[in-house]
Parts: C-alpha cells; structure tokens; sequence
C-alpha cells in the first residue's frame, strides 16, 4: 500500500518541480503520452537476433557432433542418450555431461533468443523479395547510412 502511495504523490508533483531532463521529459510523457517517442533501434535488434542465430547454429553443430560420438559410445547409457531422456539427464553419473551441459546451453540462449524474435514472418503477398544475406557480401546494395 506505501508503494501505491509514494508511486501517486510522484505523480503528482507538478511539472515545474521535476528536474530538467529525463524526469521533466518522463514528467510530460506521463501527461500526454500521445507524444511519446521512442526509438525501436531496428538495425541493433535485427543484429543481435543474427548474432543469436550464429550463436544456435553453432551450438546445434556441437550438440550433433556429441550426438554422433556419444550415440557411438560403447558405454552402456551413454549410447542411449538419444534414446532416453532419462539417461540424458543422469549422464553426470557417468562423469560425462557434455551432451547435456550442450542442451541446457541451447536451451538457454533459445529462451532468450525466443523474448526477442519476430513472433510472425512479414506476408509478401506473392511478391519475390531479394534475399537480405545479399547485403554482407553484395558491395553493390546501398548501405543504410
């Protein structure tokens, strides 16, 4: 209850006793949030979601390669990873975690990269687009500036 009421004398106070700049800007914000602005940063998210993306296609790569050797494995459980989820996630009793630790890397950096993504691929209604990868090694395509 003290929290509702420190959060509603604060906005109270009026605009002349906020301090000039982000709280006088944050002050008139509030007041008329029709004219807020703020910057989405396009670019930076779409590079951190191809960073997120090299990053999973990387960790898929190693998580595969574990697969292979460990599904090999002449070792009782540890050929059965991919089998079992039960002996997956007991492989610590084996003194080898390595597929596992890989799967809960995955996992991790997939819930993140997952807050962050596009939740629907943009409709082109029939319209070929030109592939945007053309753009990191196309010296011809015009750079954003």
């Amino acid at each position: 209850m003290l929290h509702d009421d420190v959060e509603s004398m604060a906005a109270d106070i009026p605009l002349a006793e906020k301090v000039r700049g982000y709280p006088k800007l944050a002050g008139q914000m509030g007041l008329r949030p029709e004219v807020a602005i703020f910057r989405r940063f396009g670019a930076l998210n779409a590079e951190n979601l191809l960073y997120f993306q090299a990053e999973l296609a990387l960790l898929e790569r190693d998580l595969q390669e574990q697969q292979r050797e460990d599904s090999r494995s002449k070792h009782p459980r540890k050929c059965r990873y991919a089998l079992s989820w039960y002996e997956l996630s007991t492989s610590e009793h084996n003194g080898d975690q390595r597929q596992l630790q890989l799967v809960y890397r995955i996992r991790q950096t997939l819930k993140q990269y997952s807050r962050f993504a596009p939740r629907e691929v943009d409709k082109t209604n029939g319209r070929h687009r030109r592939c945007p990868h053309s753009a990191i090694s196309n010296p011809r395509v015009p750079r954003a500036g």
